[in-house]
């Protein structure tokens, strides 16, 4: 979003479109000012070459002569090249010579020593050197009151927190299970619950539920949700905890309270930029290592951070929101 807000702000009238897979293309679509949005389904493994000509094509009868390309991937660089757009900006990632033709100035590459929204607004360099990036906005985005309680409805909540368990990237990310468990049994048992999650978090999330106690109300919704269904019930809730995932960013997006742990990454590159954020992170001398599975099989930077550090956090939050509330 603050890329699409300097391109917006530097070109003044020039058209603007996103190429998106399907679940990002729900975040574009409750931005403020949304943008023309052309979806993709990715299907990860595959190339989908016939699939990607036919997009191409689309994209090429639009006219655009610059494309930035966000993804390190060899496959997220292709509809640009196809498309025949003549400047195609990013980063060389996967030996993209020839697919990607220009770069950005200077030291822009040095993706993990600065915020990912300051590494992606250098992407513009490359069109305009003579202009620096302004300072980046937070990312925003906007909900409608109708849109939240026809989902909070649908799904028959109120009053409630969400947990996001889950971790796209792999289990260095994920705090573990039990942890989370933990943490359900020292939130008060009247406290609501809902535990949001892709279709491969399910069964990480129905254990999480199975471990309520009695009379506690926690619904398992991993892989139950769309993508703009899931922004629309972070939007209602009263706060979130979450690891390091997109929906800590949706989550940081609509400014709500949260909690994010933090273990094989570093809050300076991809951490919430939203000023009701608690970060939890060690920084141990191992971390941030960056990978998919703990190197060293002990995790330490995740099973180091105790349940009860975020019950704290969690009651802080909660006297806070309820001290300014109306």
């Amino acid at each position: 979003q603050p890329l699409l807000e300097h391109i917006a702000h530097a070109e003044g009238s020039g058209r603007c479109a996103v190429l998106a897979d399907g679940v990002i293309a729900d975040v574009f679509e409750a931005m403020p000012q949304r943008p023309q949005i052309l979806r993709f389904q990715e299907s990860h493994g595959r190339l989908q070459w016939r699939k990607r000509q036919v997009l191409a094509r689309q994209v090429r009868s639009l006219g655009f002569s610059h494309a930035l390309i966000l993804p390190h991937s060899l496959k997220s660089s292709l509809i640009p090249w196809l498309a025949g757009i003549p400047y195609r900006i990013g980063y060389i990632g996967e030996h993209r010579y020839g697919l990607v033709n220009r770069r950005p100035l200077g030291r822009a590459g040095k993706a993990r020593e600065q915020n990912m929204v300051s590494y992606y607004l250098a992407l513009t360099s490359a069109i305009t050197p003579s202009r620096h990036a302004a300072s980046p906005q937070a990312p925003r985005l906007s909900v409608d009151a109708s849109q939240i309680a026809t989902q909070q409805a649908r799904f028959g909540l109120h009053d409630y927190w969400v947990f996001a368990p889950g971790a796209e990237f792999g289990p260095a990310k994920q705090w573990p299970l039990e942890h989370w468990q933990a943490l359900l049994g020292l939130i008060p048992s009247a406290q609501k619950l809902a535990i949001l999650g892709g279709p491969r978090d399910q069964a990480f999330g129905e254990a999480l539920a199975q471990s309520a106690k009695p009379g506690q109300t926690v619904a398992n919704l991993c892989g139950q949700t769309t993508m703009a269904q899931a922004i629309a019930l972070i939007a209602g809730a009263q706060l979130l905890v979450s690891n390091d995932s997109g929906l800590m960013h949706v989550a940081a997006a609509l400014a709500k309270p949260q909690i994010a742990v933090f273990g094989s990454t570093d809050p300076m590159h991809s951490g919430p930029i939203n000023p009701q954020a608690v970060v939890r992170w060690l920084k141990l001398d191992c971390s941030p290592c960056f990978k998919r599975h703990c190197p060293l099989t002990h995790h330490h930077c995740l099973r180091n951070i105790s349940p009860e550090v975020l019950a704290r956090d969690l009651s802080s939050i909660s006297t806070t929101n309820t001290m300014l509330a109306p």
